[in-house]
């Protein structure tokens, strides 16, 4: 359920939150609460950082690609370490 929020003169602002499962393992899950403009400028093309820039590297590539950082350390190792 959208949550609404005004925005002192700058409009309204609907909220969203989604819980993404991770596609690769069985506990990696985000609760991710976006503004629904900014959803759906990403589908409309925008680039994510771009469309969701108040969201972190991990929350934007659960929305991207359903992969939690757990997995996504597993899969893309720091060559550095």
């Amino acid at each position: 359920m959208p949550i609404i929020l005004y925005n002192g003169g700058k409009g309204i602002t609907m909220l969203k939150t989604i819980k993404i499962n991770c596609s690769y393992c069985d506990h990696g899950s985000m609760d991710i609460t976006f503004q629904t403009e900014d959803f759906a400028k990403w589908q409309d093309g925008a680039y994510i950082q771009d469309a969701f820039p108040y969201l972190n590297a991990d929350e934007r590539e659960m929305f991207l690609s359903q992969c939690c950082p757990d997995c996504w350390e597993i899969f893309f190792p720091d060559p550095d370490i």
